[in-house]
C-alpha cells in the first residue's frame, strides 16, 4: 500500500501526521528553530557528527520517529555537504558500540533496498553533548 501510494504521490494517514518540514527562504524551519540553527550550534567535525545532527533534528525537532539515508542526505545537500556514501556512514553509526543509529526496517530484499533508521538514546545524547560542548566553549 505505501509503495503505491509513494508511486502515485498519495499522502498517507502516517504522512498526513508528519508532514514534510517547511522551507522557508531556503532554511527549513522547525518549532526550536532552523537545520541551520542547530549545526551552528552544534558545529559538527566530521561527516559523522554532522549525519548526526540532521538525524537528530528530523527526529527529535521535527519528530520523525524514523528517517531514511536519502532524507538526511538530501538536507545535507541541500546545505552543501552531502555525503557521498551515506549508507556506509550509518553502517558505521550502526555498528558502533554503544549503537547511536538503529536500523528499524528495510524496504525490499536487495542490498540497495531502502533502510529506515532511529537515533538510539546514546544518539540523541551525543548530539545534545555537541552543542552543550561548543556552547560551553563560546561563554
Amino acid at each position: 500500500m505505501q509503495w503505491a501510494a509513494g508511486v502515485f504521490g498519495v499522502v498517507t494517514g502516517h504522512q498526513a501526521a508528519h508532514p514534510a518540514p517547511a522551507m522557508h527562504g531556503g532554511a527549513v524551519e522547525s518549532t526550536t528553530g532552523t537545520l541551520n540553527e542547530l549545526l551552528d550550534r552544534a558545529e559538527p567535525s566530521n561527516r559523522q557528527e554532522r549525519i548526526l545532527t540532521v538525524a537528530y533534528w528530523l527526529q527529535v525537532e521535527q519528530g520523525h520517529a524514523e528517517w531514511t539515508s536519502q532524507a538526511v542526505n538530501d538536507l545535507l545537500k541541500d546545505l552543501g555537504e552531502g555525503v557521498p556514501n551515506i549508507t556506509d556512514a550509518l553502517t558505521s553509526l550502526v555498528a558502533r558500540r554503544p549503537s547511536l543509529v538503529r536500523q528499524i526496517r528495510k524496504t525490499g530484499r536487495t542490498q540497495q533496498a531502502r533502510k529506515r533508521y532511529s537515533l538510539t538514546e546514546v544518539g540523541r545524547q551525543a548530539v545534545r553533548d555537541l552543542v552543550s560542548a561548543r556552547e560551553d566553549r563560546r561563554d
